[in-house]
């Protein structure tokens, strides 16, 4: 028959086409998984029918033959021009009325958001690509399962994630808003819906503002969403002792709290604030699955918040798909001979880049600078200036280079030409850079704190 309809599957045949031309979907499908369709009248199909037409009359029984037929036609064609849609990368809107008609009920439908992974590098978005593609991987391997990929296509996504949905046949959804993702989860007509980080669909905003209940009303739609860390609220409430902290190796108080984004900020999220969003999300009915990405996570939530009956379980973060390394002159650096240490996402306080600075100034002051490479560097990505730490002097200002977020192949020939790569974070939910690091053989000095050594092991240095 076809491994199209019998593979996987409990129903062979699409019954939106009520009693007739269930051969059009079938010849499309075909043509579309790349099966070759034959058709010959010794083969016989034992066809059970839920509905019988044995008690209409004949004229009645023609005409619905031809309507049913017109539809299957309509539905086979709309599946061939969605297929060459996706091969061709051509989205379609999310408020496209024809969308949810072109779900096929005899298939798994998934809908992933892949919005939280834009515009740029962050854990969380690479953690979200990471599953997408293994996601992608999975479904390639059976015949019953179609993903869909909700983004904007107006913002940047890394091409080998484009690339792959062509591949694939995935069909972009183009969102504007995680609003316009609910509604297509709520319209409650895909089987599964993926989001690698639900507390965005409270309206929460990172390190800015708290959110409230999940929106979520669908019945029939699995909402299978990540709890990526409660890093903000740990921080939060830590946020006195780690800016006095702060204070006492020289960092101005005053540009510390002023700084918006940061955990230090006094605009931040209280814990009276996001403790009570996290605990909305971990007894929520309206998860089908609550994961996270390590087991510090899931101890940490399991520790303060009650569950509900599904509990929470550990989806390590499948490893990010190799970047090629892309050569770049490196401002501030005298040529490629001159060494340096890396670190990345400096600008965000929780990252604790303040400390990296002072250790390294200190460094090369000390009685053990002669130890140090000659003209040792210190690259801090994501950062502008070393007074966004609030530190206003620094006796070796002339060693540090300052740059922008990098573009993916950029980053990874920063951290594979580096000497080391600094990590000492207050708070991570998991920790990609030093597994990044670890592919170039390049050691690692990390913090003790929270996933890092879950993710590290025996193979960084460890620092306090």
């Amino acid at each position: 028959f076809s491994p199209v309809f019998t593979a996987d599957r409990a129903a062979a045949f699409d019954e939106r086409t009520f009693l007739y031309g269930e051969e059009f979907l079938l010849a499309a499908r075909n043509t579309i998984r790349g099966h070759l369709s034959l058709y010959s009248s010794s083969v016989q199909i034992l066809h059970e029918e839920g509905v019988t037409t044995a008690g209409l009359r004949r004229d009645e029984k023609i005409r619905l033959g031809y309507v049913n037929a017109a539809s299957a036609a309509r539905h086979a064609g709309a599946e061939l021009e969605n297929a060459l849609a996706a091969s061709a990368g051509t989205p379609i809107a999310a408020g496209d009325r024809g969308l949810l008609d072109l779900l096929d009920p005899t298939r798994t439908e998934v809908l992933v958001d892949l919005f939280f992974c834009q515009p740029g590098y962050h854990g969380g978005g690479e953690y979200g690509k990471a599953v997408f593609r293994g996601l992608l991987h999975t479904a390639a391997a059976r015949t019953d399962v179609r993903i869909w990929a909700a983004l904007d296509p107006t913002q940047f996504m890394e091409p080998w994630v484009l690339d792959e949905c062509r591949r694939a046949g995935v069909r972009v959804v183009a969102v504007k808003s995680y609003d316009d993702i609910v509604r297509l989860v709520n319209a409650d007509r895909f089987d599964s819906f993926f989001c690698p980080a639900v507390v965005v669909y409270t309206g929460y905003e990172y390190m800015k503002r708290a959110g409230g209940r999940l929106p979520f009303t669908c019945a029939r739609t699995r909402v299978v969403g990540t709890l990526l860390d409660i890093r903000d609220l740990q921080l939060a409430e830590q946020r006195a002792s780690v800016l006095e902290h702060l204070v006492a190796l020289g960092a101005d108080r005053s540009r510390l709290v002023a700084q918006g984004g940061s955990f230090l900020s006094d605009d931040a999220p209280q814990p009276s604030q996001l403790a009570p969003m996290y605990r909305e999300i971990c007894s929520s009915d309206r998860l089908t699955e609550l994961i996270t990405i390590s087991e510090f996570c899931r101890r940490s939530v399991a520790a303060r918040f009650a569950l509900a009956s599904r509990g929470i379980r550990v989806l390590t973060p499948p490893e990010r798909p190799r970047v090629s390394p892309v050569r770049f002159a490196i401002p501030g650096l005298a040529g490629d001979a001159t060494p340096y240490a890396v670190m990345v996402s400096a600008g965000r306080t929780e990252k604790n880049a303040l400390s990296v600075l002072l250790a390294f100034d200190r460094l090369l002051s000390g009685a053990t600078s002669r130890s140090v490479p000659a003209g040792l560097m210190l690259v801090l990505v994501g950062m502008r200036s070393v007074e966004d730490c609030g530190l206003p002097a620094m006796c070796h200002p002339e060693r540090i280079v300052c740059l922008p977020h990098l573009p993916a192949g950029e980053l990874e020939h920063l951290i594979a030409h580096s000497r080391f790569l600094a990590y000492p974070s207050f708070n991570e939910g998991f920790g990609y850079p030093p597994l990044e690091a670890m592919r170039y053989a390049v050691p690692s000095v990390v913090s003790r704190a929270s996933s890092i050594p879950e993710v590290c092991g025996e193979a960084a240095v460890y620092c306090d």
